[in-house]
């Protein structure tokens, strides 16, 4: 089975609805949430069914090695409070049979659907997706970066704007988020790409909006954080 389904976004999440298919070995800057609505899908060995639910905490390396089955796949940014009440353990864990996560998710729209899950994983309204708790400067940070994408980003001139040393702001990323400050950053280009291609752009454009060197480059990233192309995540995925 491929890809095939439709595609959701707002700040600091993005879903995926639909046909489920393999990707190779990754791993994401962002928390997922893996929805088996229908079907089976074997994930780095561990075979899902219907109504299961998986957490891959951020940075673990994972595949999906075999899909035959219908899911949503929710991704999190490190900073969201869901992803932070849904733990930041060092490997992938899994919830059996969850109640009300089935195919009736699929009458609903992407982000009832997306809001739904995460309000039945952690017990709380999860619509008005705060920031977890974390250093100030760190979450000055990370709301600056969005707006660098069009030049070089060095974490240097980052840490001098929110009046921290480099080497501060970096082990902040890596204790508090999990994630190196290169690492942080290629996940908020990868976002920026997905908003291009939301607006109708090509590959070139959404690499050139998101501050890539080029197609090749995004190219490069996507296959490092999705296990796949982006033009076979978007051959036949629909945005909604």
């Amino acid at each position: 089975m491929s890809w095939s389904g439709l595609v959701w976004m707002e700040p600091g999440r993005l879903a995926f609805r639909g046909d489920l298919g393999p990707a190779h070995r990754h791993s994401h800057a962002a928390l997922q949430v893996v929805v088996v609505l229908s079907g089976a899908v074997r994930l780095g060995g561990v075979a899902l069914g219907g109504g299961d639910v998986a957490v891959i905490p951020t940075g673990s390396p994972h595949s999906v090695d075999e899909a035959a089955g219908v899911g949503l796949l929710i991704y999190l940014d490190p900073l969201d409070a869901a992803a932070s009440a849904l733990g930041s353990g060092p490997s992938l864990w899994m919830h059996r049979g969850v109640e009300g996560v089935d195919e009736r998710l699929l009458e609903l729209d992407v982000a009832t659907a997306v809001h739904r899950v995460l309000t039945t994983l952690t017990g709380t309204d999860t619509t008005s997706r705060p920031l977890s708790a974390c250093h100030p400067c760190l979450r000055d940070a990370v709301r600056l970066l969005p707006d660098l994408l069009d030049r070089p980003v060095r974490l240097a001139d980052v840490a001098s704007a929110v009046s921290l040393s480099p080497s501060r702001l970096g082990r902040l990323f890596g204790e508090q988020l999990g994630l190196t400050f290169p690492t942080y950053l290629r996940w908020v280009r990868l976002r920026r790409a997905g908003e291009q291609l939301r607006r109708g752009g090509t590959l070139t454009e959404a690499a050139h909006a998101a501050g890539f060197t080029d197609s090749a480059h995004l190219n490069r990233v996507c296959h490092e954080m999705f296990g796949l192309a982006p033009a076979a995540l978007s051959a036949n995925m629909r945005w909604s």
